[in-house]
């Protein structure tokens, strides 16, 4: 399923309209970010981090591009921000995306890929590609890196956007306190995050995950 949406500044919010998905900003100067009120008009508005520094690990998206966040900058918010999406830092974040342009996609994956970062979605400006053809890119998505939007036009008050209705609706639950999964995990080796999993090699010398259920708070040995 796709889902339509808009997104826009803080100084452009009265051209939201109401009761439709949107997309607004945590950070961000000169009126771009949203106040404590926009978002309780919008509460399941998608959370953007637009500020140099990548400061929101909260947000749902970083925003890369001129003026915002680095590519330096794009593996070490994507694995603070999974964590807590992971602990359920803030409730109802979606798993977290990297915003860019489509000249900026194959820089954002290799920053994420030379991170550390094995999987990362993407919301990709595309302006003028048209409704159709970025319901196209959304529905042919796949991979560790998938397009789960796309920005396809923009406007003076706002821009228009497609999301994968999936990631849309992927959210943290209550905040919990993450344990160290059991047995191997005490093992002074190398382990590191995969999506929403733990994998490393444990004192036996074999592969192991463990994967991490943010709603339960609880581990399960995959494998």
């Amino acid at each position: 399923m796709i889902t339509a949406a808009t997104d826009a500044p803080g100084f452009n919010f009265g051209a939201l309209a109401k009761g439709t998905q949107v997309a607004g900003y945590t950070t961000g100067s000169g009126g771009i970010q949203w106040t404590a009120d926009m978002w309780r008009q919008f509460p399941a508005a998608v959370r953007i981090c637009q500020d140099s520094a990548a400061s929101d690990h909260t947000a749902d998206v970083l925003d890369v591009e001129s003026g915002a966040a680095t590519l330096a900058e794009c593996a070490p918010w994507k694995k603070a921000a999974q964590k807590a999406f992971l602990t359920g830092a803030r409730p109802g974040q979606r798993e977290p995306a990297i915003y860019c342009s489509l000249s900026m996609v194959t820089s954002v994956v290799n920053a994420l890929k030379a991170g550390g970062v094995d999987r990362c979605p993407i919301w990709m400006a595309h302006f003028g590609i048209g409704v159709t053809a970025a319901e196209n890119v959304l529905r042919a998505s796949t991979g560790p890196y998938p397009i789960i939007g796309v920005q396809f036009a923009n406007g003076p008050k706002f821009d228009s956007d497609l999301f994968l209705t999936p990631w849309l609706e992927n959210v943290s639950g209550k905040a919990v306190i993450m344990q160290e999964p059991p047995g191997q995990w005490n093992d002074p080796k190398f382990w590191t995050w995969q999506d929403c999993c733990l994998i490393g090699t444990g004192v036996d010398g074999k592969l192991h995950v463990f994967a991490f259920d943010p709603k339960a708070g609880t581990w399960t040995k995959a494998e």
